[in-house]
């Protein structure tokens, strides 16, 4: 009898000990930098003092959701605030485009500040879908232009230029909605030139003021 009272114990307490070791373990998971194309944690613009240059957008062609041709010089002149969503998603870029949205009521018209989100799955978002997004979300045109194009083009932009991930998982059909194409979830603050200049977190809506102050500050030349 004592041994199956010490072997009960023995199960209990080891029972236990997985169940605080599984718990302390989602615990940490939960406190990463965050999923797949999470971007990483970035200072008040205060804090970090002068941007660095992260890199240089180069010369591309896309069409926007008007159905006109949109290239590098034709963004240039303006702080610019972007990212790569795609229309399907529910999750994810749904909550980066309200927080496009939420900036560019913030920010006011006169402020040289314009906005652009390119899509990853140019084959379903047509310049008619990405309108019909754009509405969703109460985008003011053309100030926030939403951008497709052949998918070799948008991609070389998205992870040559800003430096995004964006990978076609289309291939896997039991691939739920979100996870069609997977991307990151940054948004990206460009110069008036096209240079990058800082990454935030763009389903995180305490960030909106932080891009704020660094979208003036480079709008003031800094």
């Amino acid at each position: 009898m004592s041994d199956l009272r010490r072997s009960l114990r023995f199960l209990i307490v080891s029972g236990f000990g997985l169940l605080v070791f599984a718990i302390v373990l989602l615990v940490l998971q939960n406190r990463r930098p965050g999923s797949f194309g999470a971007a990483p944690p970035v200072e008040p613009a205060s804090a970090v003092g002068d941007l660095p240059v992260i890199s240089v957008l180069s010369d591309f062609t896309l069409t926007n959701q008007a159905g006109r041709v949109v290239r590098r010089p034709d963004l240039l002149g303006s702080v610019l605030v972007g990212d790569i969503i795609f229309t399907r998603c529910p999750g994810p870029c749904a909550r980066m485009s309200a927080n496009l949205s939420r900036l560019q009521r913030v920010l006011d018209p006169a402020e040289p500040v314009r906005f652009f989100s390119l899509t990853a799955d140019p084959d379903f978002d047509t310049p008619a879908v990405l309108t019909e997004y754009a509405r969703r979300y109460e985008a003011e045109l053309p100030r926030w232009q939403f951008l497709t194009g052949t998918k070799a083009e948008l991609y070389r932009l998205a992870t040559r230029d800003l430096l995004l991930v964006v990978v076609d998982n289309t291939a896997d059909t039991s691939a739920p909605p979100e996870d069609m194409f997977l991307h990151s979830t940054k948004l990206v603050v460009l110069d008036r030139e096209g240079r990058m200049r800082a990454t935030f977190d763009g389903e995180d809506p305490q960030v909106i003021p932080r891009v704020v102050e660094t979208v003036r500050k480079l709008a003031r030349g800094g």
